[in-house]
């Protein structure tokens, strides 16, 4: 028998952010249990794409829980003194998925 893995966990664990040279400007919604979280390019022009993407043309990711905390949260922290904020819920501000 096979499990069904209930897509707001997978969301979770597998959230797939879309970037082009041409960034959304709507921001990239990434559904989370603890509130939808959307990133948005234009408060992120002064990083470097290759920083989140590992290349400088942008392109598709894939975060874990995991990578999407150390990545986020690392340059948030590194960035405090600008402004970068650390509280979860200035990112996770979104309903949540079920």
């Amino acid at each position: 028998m096979i499990k069904r893995i209930p897509f707001a966990l997978l969301a979770l664990a597998f959230a797939t952010v879309v970037a082009a040279a041409e960034a959304p400007k709507e921001g990239v919604k990434i559904p989370n249990k603890n509130g939808e979280i959307t990133f948005h390019h234009d408060k992120h022009k002064d990083t470097k794409c290759e920083v989140c993407h590992g290349k400088p043309d942008g392109g598709k990711m894939t975060l874990t829980k995991e990578s999407g905390h150390k990545l986020c949260q690392d340059c948030h922290k590194a960035n405090k003194d600008k402004g970068a904020s650390v509280v979860c819920k200035t990112c996770h501000s979104g309903p949540k998925s079920t």
